[in-house]
């Protein structure tokens, strides 16, 4: 049982650390005209309404956005499976956001910080459980000189 539970642990390290950890960081409108990269944009409007922009691409969604003019448009582009039968269909949908309907404009980027004080926390976690749950024999500190 103790070794499962040390896989498990593991495991759920590794995973972790494959993942990252992710932060929020506000950028300005001019930011995200020339923004080229492939992380999620997350737009708050003044009715408090948010959206997710991807830049996707997989062989059953793809998605994309540009700012043009006073504009942010974006299209998703979905292959939906029909109900009844076997037949397959891209669903493709537009939306748009005006400039000055915009309050919030964030990207979520890789932390490397978070990511390294997550591990050092989960390697202290493991050897603390390590040393609570493994006994040493007795006798084993003390030397015989």
């Amino acid at each position: 049982m103790k070794k499962l539970l040390s896989y498990l642990i593991i495991y759920g390290i590794l995973l972790q650390l494959l993942n990252g950890c992710q932060s929020a960081r506000n950028i300005t409108k001019d930011e995200l005209r020339n923004y080229d990269k492939d992380n999620n944009v997350i737009i708050t409007t003044k009715d408090s309404k948010e959206y997710t922009l991807k830049r996707d691409s997989s062989y059953q969604n793809f998605s994309d956005w540009v700012y043009v003019d006073d504009t942010i448009e974006w299209t998703e582009t979905k292959l939906v499976q029909q109900k009844n039968t076997r037949s397959r269909q891209l669903v493709t949908t537009k939306n748009e956001i005006n400039e000055n309907d915009i309050a919030n404009i964030g990207i979520e980027e890789f932390d490397g910080l978070k990511t390294l004080l997550l591990s050092v926390g989960i390697l202290a976690l493991i050897v603390v459980i390590g040393t609570l749950t493994f006994e040493l024999p007795e006798g084993s500190l003390s030397g015989s000189f």
